[in-house]
């Protein structure tokens, strides 16, 4: 693993922990991260878990009439959201690799992700 990336205070922690479309969490945290943004706080956003579902671009959302997570959690970096983690740990349970992201998202420890959550003004879960 690199080392963490150079943080500037105060930033907040949004962990998206759930399949995409299981719940409303996973749009909930993307909704999350935009409103900090707006606001000007710097926003780490890690998919933890089952979250990392979300990453996968296959999703075939229209079969239960709902809108891919996917293409707007793409979008993240317009919206100065450039921080995007995967815990490695789920990556490697749910046998997702990094080619199969077709976005900016980099793998994280779980050594790190609680150096990260330690040091952040807030953690939201979702």
């Amino acid at each position: 693993m690199s080392d963490l990336p150079v943080l500037q205070n105060p930033y907040i922690v949004i962990q998206t922990t759930q399949a995409p479309y299981s719940t409303s969490d996973a749009t909930d945290s993307l909704e999350a991260a935009l409103a900090a943004t707006n606001i000007g706080m710097q926003v780490v956003y890690i998919f933890v878990g089952d979250g990392v579902y979300q990453l996968l671009k296959a999703q075939q959302s229209t079969l239960i009439s709902h809108k891919s997570i996917y293409k707007k959690l793409s979008a993240l970096p317009m919206f100065d959201v450039e921080l995007i983690f995967a815990q490695t740990s789920a990556l490697t349970t749910y046998h997702i690799s990094l080619n199969d992201i077709s976005f900016a998202v980099s793998p994280i420890s779980d050594a790190q992700l609680v150096q990260i959550c330690a040091k952040a003004t807030q953690v939201l879960v979702f």
